[in-house]
């Protein structure tokens, strides 16, 4: 409650849905049991707060992000992009988020400027448990569920998350989210 209420006076969270197109979008992607706790996420805050946060701590970060507004669970998609954000900066040495609107969906990309990982890695990093030598020499005490978590959370959303080597260096993970917010 208190994280929540946190993100409300942050101005990420704009009000509590209910309109009808929420309501589609409820019996399209939640649960019945989870259609109390849907709420107008403003991204662009949310990813404001986890760059500032980033920077505060001193991570070397840079966002460029329009504003944007999705349905969704905030505690769940913070939780995803926090993780996302926090891989990044743990390992790469500079990191671009990137939000945007692409058709009917939000659009985030986050780069690092890392080693980016095996080809054949990309996919087998949702699996629970699963790090990576690299992953356990500069983290030892993590467990290898932040991106499986982060997978389900955001394809609950009726979105997704991919990951690939960037052509230039370092790994992007890109996020899609469906659930738009009319502007």
């Amino acid at each position: 409650a208190k994280a929540l209420a946190r993100l409300k006076s942050e101005g990420v969270v704009k009000a509590i849905g209910t309109g009808l197109s929420e309501l589609d979008w409820q019996r399209r992607f939640m649960d019945a049991a989870d259609f109390d706790l849907i709420y107008k996420l403003a991204l662009d805050r949310l990813l404001e707060a986890l760059t500032s946060a980033g920077m505060a701590a001193g991570a070397s970060l840079s966002l460029n992000a329009r504003p944007v507004t999705v349905w969704g669970k905030p505690l769940a998609i913070k939780r995803a992009l926090g993780n996302l954000i926090d891989n990044a900066i743990r390992y790469g040495v500079r990191v671009e988020i990137d939000l945007r609107r692409e058709g009917e969906q939000a659009v985030i990309t986050i780069r690092d400027h890392g080693p980016g990982l095996p080809d054949d890695a990309l996919q087998r990093m949702f699996e629970p448990y699963l790090r990576l030598s690299h992953g356990v020499q500069s983290n030892a005490g993590g467990n290898g569920l932040g991106l499986w978590i982060a997978r389900n959370a955001v394809r609950r959303h009726g979105g997704d998350i991919v990951l690939r080597n960037h052509p230039d260096g370092g790994l992007e993970a890109t996020v899609t989210l469906q659930g738009l917010v009319g502007e």
